[in-house]
């Protein structure tokens, strides 16, 4: 499938495939691992779409047919050696914990990339009305301090950004 296909459907969803891809290639672990915790994911996330892209991308030279076929079964099949299941209920715990999180989600919810007092940061909003507000301190790529209004009454005098995702919010008190 096209990569302009990809990014129309999904385009937060390819930002994190491509993080995703840059960690493991940074991690010092079997190659195989990646390629598993992927598949896992996607198939309990419930995405076909991602899971055929997955089996797409596994090289059948490096990674069994087996361990697919088997992968729901990681804790008990015995294609697996003790760090894989490892890093598969490592994968599966944190999955089925942010499934459990976006569940409790309201319907209407959005989040904003917005600036802050100048800072980078986030504005949640559940049928447009601003929820909380998050500002970063970011120094050399990488954020130092976080700062946040979580409650909904302070933040009646903000307009939630319209026909765009950054606005600048520079009068919030506090951050």
């Amino acid at each position: 499938m096209p990569l302009r296909v990809v990014w129309a459907r999904l385009p937060e969803g390819l930002r994190l495939a491509y993080e995703m891809n840059r960690l493991g290639e940074r991690l010092s672990l079997n190659p195989e691992v990646p390629l598993l915790v992927k598949e896992l994911v996607a198939t309990i996330n419930g995405c076909s779409f991602c899971q055929d892209i997955g089996r797409a991308q596994a090289p059948t030279d490096t990674l069994p047919r087996q361990k697919l076929d088997a992968l729901l079964r990681y804790p008990s099949a015995p294609v697996f050696d003790d760090a894989e299941r490892a890093a598969l209920a490592y994968a599966e715990d944190v999955t089925r914990f942010l499934l459990g999180v976006a569940e409790q989600v309201p319907d209407g919810f959005e989040v904003s990339l917005v600036r802050v007092n100048g800072r980078p940061g986030l504005l949640a909003t559940v049928d447009g009305a601003p929820q909380s507000v998050w500002a970063f301190d970011v120094r050399a790529g990488r954020i130092q301090n976080a700062y946040a209004i979580l409650t909904p009454d302070k933040l009646r005098h903000v307009d939630p950004p319209r026909n765009s995702t950054r606005r600048a919010y520079d009068s919030l008190p506090g951050l």
